[in-house]
């Protein structure tokens, strides 16, 4: 691994500075402080609030960094657990907080997914079912309503918590007969809803009574039109790829959780107070069944975070690395999966494991600490078929840097001849370690269909 030492708080904000918003600034040419009013600055309005005209200096690192991850309490955390929370999950102790932005890999930025109302959709891996009361939450921005699902379920019965129109919303819950369904399409009372802010909304059950919460503040109650129903789950932004169904969402949805009790007025005032980074941790894991929090900002899969995370047996610990031997332009200095690629200064080449199995369906975590000695950044690292890594290409990291990287997938056909590689096309010398392919074990993940990633 890196030294997760070798660049200072002031020099990574930088870097982040620079790679999130196309500036030059060298490594000490700000303070930590104006490094970090200066990404305020450039990323303009957050949360309705525009930063754009502050001056570079009217916040403390800890304040600027406190409004970059949504905290309404500004001076509740320290500077490192700040900067902890700039994740994925770090334990709020185990680094400095001069390690933990080094290890994030210049990742500032709130991400969610974006959906085209096309084909765009969110398929989880199995049905979510919840008989008696539940609440759903979620933080969205439409750019067009009507017919637009949050959640919902592909079945015949089609059950889905649903904007309907421009004001309404609709909710539908399987019948105990499995055949049909109960339903409540209701106006809650709330002004139409926008399609320029985010906002957060939650719609909780209990017993027939449907009650909406927009931004923490309740509305007007729905009704089901019969009894008690059973709400179904296994897509997120629409009804799977049935595009005759008028339900596939159009703009962004984020932080998407399903609980299986009612939740309290309190509860709800947390969810929304988070606004909206961590809002399945501001009530914690009581009785949350499903958090898809969409946070990643890569890879092809909405995690359920519902749960801790439990791995499989690490797929790369055998494996080792060979170059292409129609392309032999590298000389590869390797032990074990840990590589230096020395000696590529004509351009094209390409180097890749020894081949893996990967099963379909079955979400993979890929770790690995990615160095750029010299030259120019990869032109691809992947997951394909083949030394040439050309055909069967099922992810692809593109425009990587320099750290850890931390990345999730699925394929959709099982096979044994799986290789992680690295294809280049101009002269260049990196190396790769501490590699890791571990199969995720629990969790309703989510494979994403056509809809991607995005800042806020």
């Amino acid at each position: 691994m890196a030294d997760v030492q070798s660049m200072t708080l002031q020099e990574r904000m930088i870097t982040v500075l620079n790679a999130e918003h196309t500036l030059t600034y060298g490594p000490h040419d700000l303070t930590l402080q104006e490094a970090c009013n200066k990404w305020l600055i450039e990323t303009g309005t957050i949360n309705g609030v525009d930063y754009s005209s502050i001056g570079l200096n009217k916040y403390s690192a800890k304040e600027a960094l406190s409004i970059i991850r949504h905290k309404d309490t500004m001076m509740s955390e320290s500077l490192t657990e700040l900067i902890h929370e700039l994740g994925p999950y770090y334990p709020i102790h185990e680094y400095t907080g001069q390690e933990a932005l080094n290890k994030k890999n210049a990742m500032l930025v709130p991400y969610s997914l974006s959906f085209d109302g096309s084909d765009d959709y969110v398929s989880l891996a199995s049905e979510t079912d919840i008989a008696g009361d539940w609440s759903v939450s979620s933080w969205v921005k439409p750019t067009n309503v009507g017919y637009r699902a949050i959640i919902a379920s592909s079945k015949s019965t089609q059950t889905t918590v649903a904007f309907s129109g421009t004001d309404d919303i609709l909710v539908r819950l399987e019948k105990a007969s499995g055949t049909s369904y109960w339903y409540s399409n209701w106006d809650p009372g709330f002004a139409d809803w926008s399609t320029t802010e985010w906002f957060h909304l939650v719609v909780t059950k209990t017993g027939t009574t449907l009650t909406p919460y927009l931004n923490g503040v309740a509305g007007t109650a729905g009704t089901l039109n019969g009894s008690d129903g059973v709400l179904k789950v296994d897509a997120i932004g629409g009804m799977k790829a049935d595009v005759t169904l008028e339900y596939k969402f159009i703009g962004k949805i984020d932080e998407v959780s399903v609980f299986n009790k009612v939740l309290t007025q309190a509860e709800i005032t947390s969810l929304y107070a988070a606004n909206p980074q961590n809002a399945g941790d501001a009530v914690g894991i009581t009785n949350l069944v499903g958090y898809w929090k969409m946070d990643h900002g890569s890879g092809t899969v909405a995690r359920d975070v519902s749960a801790a995370e439990t791995l499989g047996s690490d797929l790369a610990s055998s494996l080792t690395w060979v170059s292409d031997a129609t392309n032999p332009l590298e000389t590869l200095t390797s032990s074990g999966n840990e590589v230096t690629e020395a000696a590529n200064t004509t351009g094209w080449g390409i180097a890749a494991t020894t081949g893996f199995t990967l099963t379909a369906g079955v979400v993979y975590k890929l770790v690995f600490d990615f160095t750029l000695n010299s030259g120019a950044v990869p032109n691809k690292v992947l997951i394909a078929v083949g030394t040439s890594l050309g055909s069967n290409q099922k992810f692809i990291i593109t425009g990587i840097s320099n750290g850890l990287q931390t990345h999730y997938f699925s394929v959709d056909s099982t096979r044994a001849d799986y290789r992680f590689g690295v294809r280049e096309n101009s002269a260049t010398n990196w190396s790769i370690s501490d590699l890791t392919i571990e199969p995720v074990t629990n969790g309703n993940h989510g494979t994403i269909e056509g809809a991607t990633w995005t800042v806020h």
